[in-house]
């Protein structure tokens, strides 16, 4: 029977054919493809499942859950990037005070030591008094002053 004949003989479907027709269209691609690799090493991609005893890999197209499960793990890689960029970041802050503290405590160290040195030079040094005016360091003042530097170089020095 031809389609002209049954759209006039059967009036009903004249209205539902246009929409099957679109229907029929829209319908996403399910027929299953297969992905092979011949006796050379060539991946072959057809509709066809190859003849013989050829292992060939089912390959189906992606679904709307499909492209949301990828959109899903595509979000989850990019925050675990960015938490771990981060972290990175926090941890080259870290080294870096870490660095300027080391060098802090190298310089104090340097100057410690040579300050006991001269210290330990002197026969006599002046200090300021409580008036804030100069004066001999007396014996035991000068000791008290090359034990204190003593312990800053113990301190730095490590």
């Amino acid at each position: 029977m031809k389609i002209r004949t049954m759209l006039t003989q059967y009036p009903v479907c004249n209205p539902l054919l246009p929409g099957l027709i679109a229907f029929a269209l829209c319908l996403p691609a399910s027929a299953a493809m297969y992905k092979w690799v011949d006796e050379d090493g060539n991946v072959h991609y057809t509709e066809t499942k190859p003849e013989g005893d050829i292992d060939a890999e089912v390959i189906r197209p992606q679904s709307k859950a499909d492209n949301t499960e990828l959109e899903r793990e595509r979000s989850d890689r990019l925050a675990r990037e960015k938490a771990y960029e981060e972290y990175r970041k926090e941890k080259e802050k870290e080294q870096e005070a870490i660095a300027k503290q080391e060098a802090l405590r190298e310089k104090n160290c340097k100057q410690s030591k040579e300050l006991l040195e001269k210290l330990k030079s002197l026969r006599r040094f002046r200090i300021k008094d409580e008036e804030g005016n100069p004066k001999w360091a007396s014996n035991e003042e000068h000791q008290a002053t090359i034990d204190r530097v003593q312990q800053n170089v113990n301190e730095f020095c490590k």
